[in-house]
């Protein structure tokens, strides 16, 4: 058929999806062409559809309401509802609910005999609110009504989402919008990482109109006998939902006007209404608490210590970056506390939240202030999705959650690993896609049910309702997963290294998107950690200041840059103590004053030496392996040991010459050129007799002492060694015994595999 064009050179079609695929699957209307035998069969299905929904509402109706709680059993997360403790396994549909799809149907069935009885679900909430302020109660009963008859003893976490306020708000409210330093709103921006229109998080008026919904939306649900199936509230705003500030990657947010107030009001209770102090900060005969501004973009772009904001020529930044972590969280807190008053305190609440690896963005988008988020009683859980990209997502790599975790086991809060790993039916074209198979498939999604029994935290799995999981061999595995987690046994920390983040630290080093420095002294370095068989637990600074935790033989300091008084004198502690302290880059060279070396050489116990240039990211060993990482970051200020007292394990060459940059000192190690791979980690654990629980350099391993998770690529023989003997039993893919009362086991292991032990 001629076209009256020549399309012959287009990108050929693509399938993306079909009619019963979300959104669509509830827009489309099939009755005008069925024939009479399939009305007859819609409208027995109908009838037996409104036989179930009256037996639940008859069930509920002599139900009674469950308190819900957080419990700790043998350093195991669980949910307490009612008094029934259940394992923290979710299967989160969310927005993409989809009653009418029968493949959706059916996934939920799967999930429901497999064991799961956690389920999330997460309207939109354009589906609901409306121009005039009122809100669609309808549409809310509806979802919860379709989620319980599909789940029918399961229970729900409801979440309230708001990451894209509806279009009527924004265009009535346009003084209440964020503002961006980088450009303006951008009227054509969709993506909320980009410069979007969005209320800002200072609002007043978005604060109000947002706490508004979500307790008429939370009443609304507590006084429908659908409260009794629900657990938990989530609630979302910012980038993604997740609580970034939008516009984060680019946009240097937010020069609004309830932005600027805010900041002018935090000044003034920062610096106790002394204008003389302010000026002397900021080094500005002119600024007071009346026309302080946010940051400009020439002034977030500026880093007065090499590549490193300076805590003195860079004032007003890093004042402003600390107001807006304050802001973030007065405004996530507010909406839980309303939240959780309108439940009567009945239900769980979290978010999405409290990222620290897999975030090489502007330290805008970070949670800043999640330390005291933590604290707060509004918050009884955070979700955070795991490490993005190939290096990360690939089989036989570690695909690491993003939290920091040991933050939350201290605090009897649940963290919950967001599993969004796409299997082999999600084309690749759309990213994340790293399998090709069921097997491979099945492979990564046990690998993060490892990860998650390591840690004793919550996972839910997520597929954006695509139906990802309706292959037989993953129904298969997801029907065994409940029965290793309800094995028992204890699932506190084996690991004798601890990795302590700072998320302060972050206004110092991430400036600009995609930030190499941060990328190689954490998530990268995280991924080498993941290949050596030692475990190692995560925890911020804080964690360790509570003293709640454990003792451990090595800490790794990757990101001190900026060390407070406070800071420093915990550290002495560790060192008088013993503990092996490995250190990156720079720690300690920031401090009130501008750059100190010996500050750092305080901290760090090296006598150093500062060089003329830049120095590239990466570590010659001895032996003339190069320790490299995939990022290329070139490192200011060019920091060389200087230190005969110091062995010298790695150089670096600057303008041709060859100057030590890792070395040990008691018990003190420093890299100054901010990375080590995986191999000479392993050599420093076995030269401070650290228990490794495999050899293999390729494959990963999560253990804690009880448990352990084996995840390769390459088949082949491989061993485990134990931290005391013990009795082994495989679980996971099939349950037999391996061995009795031995200090390590052998087993063959094919590619792409997952295996899960118990020892005890």
């Amino acid at each position: 058929m001629d076209v009256g064009f020549d399309d012959t050179t287009w990108t050929p079609a693509r399938e993306f999806a079909d009619v019963m695929s979300p959104p669509w699957t509830g827009l489309f209307d099939m009755t005008p062409f069925l024939v009479p035998e399939e009305q007859r069969e819609l409208n027995a299905r109908e009838e037996r559809k409104k036989e179930l929904r009256k037996s639940i509402v008859e069930r509920l109706a002599k139900e009674p309401k469950p308190v819900v709680k957080i419990t700790y059993e043998n350093e195991q997360a669980l949910i307490d509802i009612g008094g029934k403790k259940h394992l923290p396994l979710i299967y989160n549909a969310s927005g993409y609910w989809a009653p009418d799809n029968p493949g959706f149907i059916k996934q939920v069935e799967n999930f429901r005999k497999a064991g799961f009885h956690l389920y999330g679900l997460e309207p939109r909430l354009t589906k609901y609110w409306k121009p005039d302020g009122s809100i669609d109660f309808s549409a809310i009963d509806n979802f919860l009504e379709s989620a319980v008859m599909m789940t029918q003893e399961g229970y729900i976490m409801f979440d309230i989402v708001a990451h894209e306020p509806p279009r009527w708000w924004l265009d009535k409210y346009p003084e209440e919008l964020i503002d961006y330093a980088n450009g303006g709103i951008n009227p054509k921006a969709y993506d909320t990482i980009d410069r979007v229109r969005a209320p800002s998080y200072a609002s007043e008026i978005w604060r109000r109109d947002f706490c508004d919904l979500v307790r008429k939306i939370v009443q609304h649900i507590e006084a429908s006998p659908y409260s009794k199936r629900v657990f938990a509230y989530r609630i979302d705003y910012g980038v993604y939902c997740e609580w970034h500030y939008y516009g984060m990657e680019q946009g240097m947010p937010d020069t609004s006007k309830p932005m600027t107030e805010a900041f002018r009001k935090w000044l003034e209770n920062a610096y106790k209404g002394d204008v003389a102090a302010l000026r002397n900060a900021w080094n500005d005969t002119t600024v007071t608490f009346q026309n302080a501004t946010v940051p400009d973009k020439a002034a977030r772009s500026h880093t007065g210590a090499g590549i490193l904001r300076d805590h003195k020529a860079n004032r007003q930044a890093i004042d402003y970056l600390t107001c807006m972590g304050q802001v973030v969280k007065d405004c996530l807190l507010l909406v839980n506390k309303t939240a959780k008053e309108a439940c009567g305190n009945r239900a769980l609440l979290g978010n999405y939240c409290g990222y620290f690896f897999g975030m090489a963005y502007p330290a805008e988008g970070w949670h800043l202030a999640n330390d005291e988020i933590l604290d707060s009683p509004y918050v009884d859980f955070q979700v955070s999705p795991q490490c993005y990209g190939s290096l990360m997502r690939s089989i036989g790599e570690p695909q690491s959650a993003r939290m920091l975790a040991e933050a939350y086991r201290r605090r009897g809060k649940l963290a919950i690993i967001e599993a969004d790993t796409r299997t082999h039916v999600q084309d690749k074209a759309f990213g994340h896609t790293f399998v090709d198979t069921p097997a491979q498939s099945v492979s990564v999604l046990s690998r993060d049910f490892g990860q998650a029994l390591a840690l004793g935290c919550g996972i839910w799995y997520y597929d954006f309702g695509n139906i990802w999981y309706s292959d037989p061999l993953i129904v298969e595995m997801f029907a065994k997963l409940p029965g290793v987690r309800s094995r028992g046994g204890d699932f506190g920390s084996a690991s004798e290294v601890v990795y302590i983040g700072d998320y302060a630290n972050i206004m110092y080093s991430n400036v600009v998107r995609r930030c190499s420095l941060y990328e190689n002294t954490v998530t990268l370095f995280w991924r080498e950690l993941s290949h050596t068989g030692v475990p190692c637990d995560a925890a911020s600074f804080q964690d360790l200041a509570s003293g709640k935790l454990k003792d451990y033989k090595v800490y790794i300091f990757p990101n001190l840059y900026y060390a407070t008084p406070e800071q420093r004198q915990l550290v002495k502690k560790l060192q008088q103590r013993g503990a092996i302290i490995l250190w990156f880059f720079a720690p300690g060279y920031l401090t009130p004053s501008g750059p100190s070396l010996e500050a750092m050489e305080d901290l760090t116990g090296f006598k150093l030496k500062i060089m003329d240039g830049k120095l590239d990211s990466y570590t010659t060993l001895l032996d003339g392996r190069k320790a490299t990482s995939w990022h290329t970051c070139q490192l200011s200020p060019a920091i060389a040991i200087d230190d005969k007292d110091a062995t010298i394990h790695g150089t670096n060459t600057l303008d041709g010459k060859t100057i030590p940059t890792f070395a040990t000192k008691g018990n003190n190690i420093l890299c100054t050129a901010a990375f080590l791979d995986r191999f000479e980690l392993k050599k420093l654990f076995q030269s401070y007799s650290i228990h490794a629980f495999n050899d293999d350099p390729e494959a990963v391993v999560f253990a804690n002492r009880s448990f352990i998770t084996f995840h390769n690529k390459k088949a082949g023989e491989q061993t485990i060694h134990l931290p005391r003997k013990a009795n082994v039993t495989m679980l996971y893919p099939v349950e037999k015994p391996i061995c009795e009362n031995k200090s390590e086991f052998s087993f063959e292991a094919p590619e792409d595999s997952t295996f899960i032990f118990k020892y005890e």
